[in-house]
Formats: structure tokens, C-alpha cells, sequence
């Protein structure tokens, strides 16, 4: 098992690639900031880019210092796939992904 981190940005990042076949067990999307802030979350596959046809978390509101978790759900990804996010304030919500690779 893996762990990855990234900060988000207001556009769409690639938060995680598969370079094979590939599960996420858990996300973790951390706002550190003192403000209420929202997050997307896009599943995109490997040919494809993140808009309103792949996306699974729609503005969901974190807390000022709070974590949302994603962890009933396992996510399974293929060669090239992967999971993209974006933020409404720039460098305030981190992301944090466990993954096993095969």
C-alpha cells in the first residue's frame, strides 16, 4: 500500500494516475484554511479529461479545519486512469491517497 498527497488547485489536477491496474482504499481532502471550502472530485478515464460527465463529488463543503473522507467505496483504475480534483480557493485543501498498485 501507497500513500500520495497533493495540494489542490482551482482547476482541474491529476490527484492520482494509474500506471496499471490500481485500487484507492481511501481519500482524505484536508482544508487547512479558516474558511468553508468546496471541492469537485472527477474520475476520468485514461483518454479523457474531467468535466460534468465524470464527476462523483460535486461541491462538497469541508469545514474550516476539518477532513472529508472517502473510504466506503473502493476505486478500481486501469492503465492511464485517474482521479482529478479542484478547489474554490487555491492551496487550501490537500488531498491525501492510499492506493495498491498491482
Amino acid at each position: 500500500m501507497a500513500i500520495i498527497s497533493t495540494t489542490l488547485d482551482t482547476t482541474a489536477t491529476t490527484i492520482y494516475q494509474s500506471t496499471g491496474e490500481s485500487v484507492v482504499t481511501t481519500l482524505y481532502f484536508c482544508n487547512t484554511s479558516l474558511a468553508t471550502l468546496t471541492f469537485n472530485m472527477y474520475l476520468v478515464p485514461a483518454a479523457g479529461i474531467a468535466d460534468i460527465s465524470n464527476i462523483v463529488y460535486y461541491n462538497v463543503q469541508i469545514a474550516p479545519s476539518d477532513t472529508y473522507v472517502v473510504d466506503t467505496e473502493k476505486i478500481m483504475l486501469g492503465a492511464g486512469d485517474k482521479i482529478q480534483a479542484n478547489t474554490s480557493i487555491a492551496g487550501q485543501i490537500v488531498s491525501t491517497i492510499s492506493y495498491m498498485g498491482y
